[in-house]
């Protein structure tokens, strides 16, 4: 079966006059929603429901099943006419084509703190073997290039069957020690970067930012280091003018988070292999424990 898929726009879009500027996330609890005759929408949430409905089609509802409250948000992935459509909500906006079977997000809410996690509550009833993903992003407008960076991306996802309501947490990647200007969170009741099935069924509530952690960032030692070349090929190095310590760790993730290398970095000067990886930009922590001595993006391209 063929799947509407969602792509995330890494330039930023100016937020919307409508949007809530304020750092708590909006309606996190999905309390407030707006009747639009044939569905409902949460308010300062955008759902694909606007295009959908003329077709018959509703992804996102309002469920009275709540963590606390009185409502949360409903998800659910469906089939129209052999492409699946999985249910999404975001802070941003969503440019739907149905034709092409694809869809943007773009956007996001004014947000200017370093939070250390995304948590919440959720139940999920996947169909078959499918996995939902809620997503965390923060942006930063670059003057110099001007263009917008993605400077944090925290990521959840399960496949498992949750009855009850259950705490998750998505942990902030920072990979940049900018302030961000803005930040996007989204929902999808079937992960938009894995196959997916008709009939899965996420419930969201009490979103919040959370900005307790173990884990520290040591940005002066950025100085120290040196990562080359960018872009690379097959191989990148990593020069510390510091001793290296058995307890350093290179962490390489893709844009959505999803960590894609993990390996020791003892060596003061250490050549990593990324010949496995496809080509695309990629962003790197280094760490000692669970302090983060140097973070940043790399490219690769062949």
């Amino acid at each position: 079966m063929a799947k509407i898929y969602f792509s995330i726009l890494l330039t930023f879009l100016f937020i919307a006059p409508y949007k809530n500027i304020a750092q708590e996330l909006p309606n996190n609890s999905f309390e407030n929603w707006t009747n639009q005759g044939s569905y409902s929408d949460p308010d300062e949430w955008t759902t694909p429901n606007p295009q959908l409905s003329a077709m018959g089609v509703i992804t996102v509802t309002q469920s009275n099943e709540a963590q606390s409250g009185n409502s949360s948000i409903s998800l659910e992935s469906k089939s129209f006419f052999g492409a699946l459509i999985p249910g999404a909500a975001t802070l941003g906006d969503i440019t739907l084509d149905l034709f092409t079977q694809t869809a943007e997000i773009t956007g996001g809410i004014p947000y200017t703190e370093r939070p250390a996690r995304l948590k919440g509550y959720f139940k999920y009833a996947p169909a078959s073997a499918d996995t939902f993903a809620i997503l965390a992003i923060f942006y930063k407008y670059n003057t110099g290039s001007g263009a917008t960076d993605t400077v944090g991306i925290g990521v959840f996802r399960s496949g498992s069957i949750i009855s009850d309501w259950t705490e998750f947490s998505a942990i902030i990647n920072w990979y940049s020690d900018a302030t961000p200007d803005s930040t996007n969170v989204l929902m999808f009741s079937s992960d938009y970067s894995q196959s997916t099935n008709a009939g899965s069924v996420l419930l969201v509530d009490n979103l919040e930012y959370d900005f307790s952690t173990g884990e520290t960032e040591s940005p002066a030692i950025n100085q120290e280091i040196s990562v080359y070349p960018n872009p690379a090929n097959d191989y990148i190095t990593f020069h510390r003018n510091y001793e290296a310590s058995s307890s350093d760790k290179l962490e390489l993730y893709d844009l959505t988070g999803k960590m894609m290398l993990q390996t020791t970095m003892d060596c003061a000067n250490q050549r990593v292999n990324v010949s496995a990886l496809p080509e695309g930009l990629y962003f790197y922590k280094l760490k000692a424990n669970q302090t983060v001595l140097h973070s940043g993006k790399i490219i690769i391209s062949r």
